[in-house]
């Protein structure tokens, strides 16, 4: 996904999540995977219906505007955003696999400036492009009738390539800076979730957490004028990932409607910048979601199957540039509609949101995203009945 700010520190870092998440304002840490399943937070998948094989796969498509004060564009692209399975081997554990971005840097800047003492004008073009890719399998095991504790293994792998284009009258060929940055790490975080129901409405909460971690990446630069290359350094760097931590709740009148909110902070303990404009501070999300049906009010209806969720979140990002905080906010609205004797779903959901402001020439993006969610249900380990 296109983002000036993917320039700074590991790029555009994207919310964990599945459609139904999506509509809900990205809300989930008390969620179960009960409908969908739920990577965000491993805790809940030893919720899976023990007869049940999920499959969920998602895409995005983004048109966004961007404008500061000297500038206007616009751009509209799209990605994978999930691909998992999920299900129970045994009664009280449930597992997954999946592989989504967990980052994305995707930017392309000009910038003119005078060489000092000189009357002509310098042209610098700034170019990056790679992504951070999570690779993770996650386990839940139910510890009591309501509790249940989960482990997410990742694997983040990737490659992000940054390059430095200038040219001026000056110069008779334009000369090039270029750094790529390999990333090969392993990762754990841990979810826990409680959750009971009197029969008629339901209550759920949940905690995530990980620390602080350091990714394996080794980088090479190169500088090159014309068709002449010069390598200038390879050597071993560290990349960070942020420790994290969220709570979250959920309350609902069973086949009726779920109201949820979670509240999320994240820290790159120890991390700094080199880009001197570039603060790394502590990121902090607030977001709310509700879904419902309308079955109790057109029982009989074909739409009482179909799910409606709308929420909405504000957060402060990891970065503040040149003294100003990078802030992201938005608001969903989806539906949930069912497929396949009423197991399976298609979820759409729509998000729009600013990120990042106008103040001291720095760029806002207005966006509009599209979410288009497939989790699929298919029955296990039934066993055939004769007369």
């Amino acid at each position: 996904m296109l983002s000036p700010y993917s320039f700074f520190g590991i790029g555009q870092i994207h919310k964990t999540g599945t459609g139904i998440s999506s509509g809900m304002g990205g809300t989930g840490i008390a969620m179960p995977s009960d409908l969908s399943l739920n990577p965000m937070n491993p805790a809940s998948y030893s919720r899976i219906d023990s007869l049940h094989f999920l499959f969920d796969f998602g895409f995005t498509v983004k048109q966004s505007l961007y404008n500061s004060s000297q500038t206007f564009g616009k751009h509209f692209d799209g990605m994978i955003r999930n691909v998992a399975i999920g299900f129970k081997p045994f009664k009280q554990i449930g597992i997954s696999v999946g592989l989504r971005p967990y980052s994305t840097v995707n930017y392309s800047m000009k910038e003119t400036e005078k060489a000092e003492g000189e009357i002509a004008t310098v042209e610098k073009k700034f170019q990056g492009d790679g992504a951070i890719n999570q690779f993770y399998y996650s386990s839940s095991i139910r510890l009591f009738r309501n509790f249940s504790a989960g482990i997410n293994l990742s694997y983040f792998f990737g490659s992000i390539n940054k390059s430095e284009i200038s040219s001026s009258e000056l110069f008779t060929e334009s000369y090039c800076v270029q750094q790529n940055y390999y990333i090969r790490s392993f990762y754990v975080d841990y979810g826990l979730q409680y959750a009971f129901n009197t029969g008629k409405y339901m209550f759920s909460i949940g905690i995530t957490t990980g620390n602080t971690k350091r990714l394996n990446t080794s980088s090479a630069a190169w500088f090159a004028v014309g068709t002449d290359t010069i390598k200038l350094s390879s050597e071993s760097l560290t990349i960070g990932l942020p420790s994290h931590y969220g709570f979250g709740f959920l309350f609902g009148k069973i086949n009726s409607f779920r109201i949820a909110a979670d509240y999320e902070v994240s820290r790159f303990n120890g991390m700094t910048s080199n880009n001197p404009l570039l603060t790394i501070t502590e990121g902090k999300r607030i977001s709310v979601g509700t879904e419902f049906g309308l079955g109790e009010f057109f029982p009989g209806q074909s739409e009482r199957k179909i799910r409606y969720r709308f929420g909405g979140f504000y957060q402060n990002s990891y970065m503040e540039i040149d003294g100003i905080p990078i802030s992201w906010k938005g608001m969903t609205f989806g539906a949930g509609i069912p497929v396949k004797n009423n197991l399976s779903y298609i979820n759409v959901s729509l998000e729009g949101g600013t990120f990042g402001t106008r103040k001291k020439n720095l760029i806002r993006e207005s966006y509009l995203l599209l979410h288009l969610d497939l989790s699929l249900h298919d029955l296990w380990f039934q066993k055939r009945k004769f007369n």
